[in-house]
């Protein structure tokens, strides 16, 4: 479930610009980290709360962006890059044991650092509290899932991911009762009591998380009446979207104007 061994080293320095570190205790000697990256076009507000050098903060949107099972948060340019271009800001949640964070990774573990991490940026003069959103690749759309249990996002985004880890269990023959951290997102998706536009990703030629993971939740959440919005590129899952790129973000764009997360 956490092959963190496999992800590239931690970069030298810190990659993106005007970045802000963020952290949350694990316990009295280690830290979980997340990068807040705000986005360029932030610019002055006079309907905005005043900083302390009494210049008005722009509210933006904040994409919560949770990253694969073997990936870290060093190397997630092409993420910033692209939702700064939308003038959202980009929160980056290093999981446990994972590049700078400390501790052990776990289901439980990670969605409490997440849940810190979403508060301190909730609290922000230059973030908009109620355009907030999360997208997860892989692994990570189904920890974006699992803080949509406990934050409401202003939408969803999954990307290559399970519909759970118990279903993925199945395909290894593995008994549900082995599956320490489950990552229920069919659950997730079907509770019509966490209210939010749900855009599913898949590649129809996925060999590491099969399409049919994304076309169950997608099913699920039609029968549940959600708002969704469900795509397939003709890719595998670690080339995704391969050669649809602008068109994959393209989608991400009108999906979240037309439900006002981003401006016109």
């Amino acid at each position: 479930m956490f092959p963190r061994e496999m992800a590239r080293p931690t970069a030298p320095t810190i990659r993106f610009d005007q970045t802000i570190q963020l952290e949350a205790d694990i316990n009295d000697k280690e830290r979980a980290i997340a990068w807040f990256v705000p986005a360029p076009q932030i610019r002055a507000n006079k309907n905005a709360t005043t900083s302390s050098n009494d210049r008005a903060i722009a509210a933006a949107p904040v994409v919560i962006f949770c990253h694969g099972n073997a990936e870290i948060i060093d190397y997630q340019d092409e993420i910033v890059h692209r939702y700064h271009q939308l003038g959202v800001s980009v929160l980056l949640p290093e999981f446990r044991g994972y590049g700078r964070s400390g501790g052990s990774p776990t289901q439980e573990g990670i969605r409490k650092d997440l849940i810190n991490f979403y508060d301190q940026i909730a609290k922000r003069a230059d973030v908009d509290k109620d355009r907030i959103f999360f997208h997860g690749r892989s692994l990570g759309a189904a920890v974006a899932a699992d803080l949509a249990r406990h934050r409401k996002p202003a939408a969803l985004i999954t990307q290559s991911t399970f519909s759970s880890a118990v279903a993925m269990a199945y395909r290894y023959l593995a008994p549900a009762f082995l599956v320490k951290h489950p990552y229920r997102t069919d659950h997730v998706v079907a509770d019509t009591k966490i209210d939010f536009p749900l855009l599913i990703f898949h590649g129809t030629n996925d060999s590491i998380i099969p399409v049919g993971h994304s076309r169950k939740l997608r099913d699920i959440a039609q029968k549940a009446q959600r708002d969704i919005t469900y795509k397939e590129y003709p890719c595998d899952h670690n080339d995704f979207p391969g050669p649809a790129v602008n068109d994959y973000w393209q989608q991400i764009e009108s999906f979240l104007r037309d439900r006002d997360v981003i401006g016109s």
